[in-house]
């Protein structure tokens, strides 16, 4: 069986193998290929789809508006994917933009939490992490936000531009907007 795990889909194919001669091995499929949308990105609009049911899309836009918090979401939930093996619960660390009440917010998070676990009962619960409970393999806990700030750049097709920083597996993102008003992101990976 080989199982191709792909960023957006799961492919699953099943061979037989007729001769495992090293010199000219023959295999013949047993099963037409199948599979689906199970792959990594998949999990990651599910699990984003998630927080906005649970916290509301108010808390939802305004942690898509926070780039830091956005991208630190981002990264734990890839931490916790990576993680997850069966036995434990991987811990995923909130933003603060997702879990700040607004003036519009009916509930406080915990509130939130507590709503959704009562109508879901039978699926996923959620757990509010005690606070000295740490993700694992996470270092959000000692990232600070350097500072947002605005470069007139004397070149064409670009305006504002936001950078955030993390630093574990250093990403640098930057946000710019063009002439025409649109939004641009660029991502820089060091390793």
């Amino acid at each position: 069986m080989v199982v191709d795990c792909g960023g957006g889909t799961v492919d699953i194919t099943i061979h037989e193998v007729e001769r495992a001669d090293e010199r000219c091995p023959r295999v013949k499929e047993v099963a037409p290929a199948s599979g689906g949308a199970w792959g990594s990105t998949s999990i990651d609009r599910c699990v984003f789809k998630l927080f906005e049911d649970v916290f509301g899309r108010n808390r939802y836009n305004q942690m898509m508006k926070d780039s830091l918090g956005h991208i630190q979401l981002q990264d734990d939930v890839e931490r916790a994917k990576c993680s997850f093996n069966g036995e434990i619960n991987p811990v995923i660390q909130l933003p603060d933009s997702l879990l700040n009440s607004t003036k519009n917010d009916l509930d406080t998070p915990n509130q939130a939490v507590s709503n959704y676990n009562r109508i879901n009962q039978a699926r996923l619960q959620l757990k509010v992490s005690d606070e000295d409970e740490f993700p694992q393999f996470s270092d959000h806990y000692s990232v600070k936000v350097i500072g947002i700030h605005s470069i007139n750049i004397p070149m064409k097709g670009t305006g504002r531009i936001t950078t955030g920083m993390l630093f574990g597996n250093t990403e640098l993102r930057c946000k710019s907007v063009n002439e025409l008003g649109e939004e641009v992101e660029t991502a820089l990976v060091l390793t």
